[in-house]
């Protein structure tokens, strides 16, 4: 690979596990927000 595609590749993966991240952090909120009771 060129130092170009690694940077690319790179990019990509960060992206992807940022986006793997937040998709976490949602569903945790979600989980938090279904357990507790409505005040």
């Amino acid at each position: 690979m060129t130092p170009e595609q690694m940077k690319q590749h790179q990019y990509m993966m960060d992206r992807y596990m940022g986006m793997q991240q937040m998709m976490m952090d949602q569903m945790m909120q979600h989980q938090q927000h279904m357990g507790t009771p409505p005040r």
